[in-house]
């Protein structure tokens, strides 16, 4: 046998090693998708749970805000500065994470808050002060090269 013809004959058996592994890999896949479709809830269930899940975070509003305000006093009284602003799961959300390992996550009031804090993360972001409402809890970031954020503390996240 030639070496044109091994090449050929080696060539012929990786392309048919790879049909066969996509052939495997799109049966698997197909398998996966044909999950058991998600029971419908009745719409008295859903504003029901609606409500209870509305009354649930109700209690628990004044907790969570004691979280966050302790922690956030923390970070300022050691002047933690940010090391890093991090998409989350929703839109309009980021996780904003300090250099002590401590990641809140935060919602804009506008788009541009967010980005703004995310481009000033290289000039050493800190945390200049919060208010706190009842509803929620405003923070108010600045860094050294004079620019500024608010956003809304949402919760606590754990770090990755």
């Amino acid at each position: 046998m030639q070496w044109w013809q091994f090449g050929v004959l080696v060539a012929c058996g990786i392309a048919v090693g790879g049909i066969a592994v996509a052939v495997v890999a799109g049966a698997l896949g197909a398998r996966r998708r044909r999950a058991a479709p998600q029971p419908m809830l009745d719409p008295r269930d859903v504003s029901e749970l609606s409500e209870r899940f509305a009354a649930i975070a109700a209690d628990h509003a004044p907790v969570r805000a004691a979280a966050i305000d302790a922690r956030l006093r923390v970070l300022r009284s050691r002047r933690v500065p940010v090391r890093a602003v991090l998409p989350a799961q929703r839109a309009g959300t980021a996780r904003v994470r300090f250099a002590d390992g401590t990641v809140v996550l935060v919602g804009a009031t506008c788009r541009r808050d967010l980005f703004s804090l995310a481009c000033g993360v290289d000039r050493d972001v800190s945390l200049a002060s919060w208010r706190s409402a009842p509803d929620r809890t405003t923070v108010h970031f600045v860094w050294r090269a004079g620019g500024s954020a608010d956003v809304i503390a949402l919760g606590l996240d754990q770090a990755d």
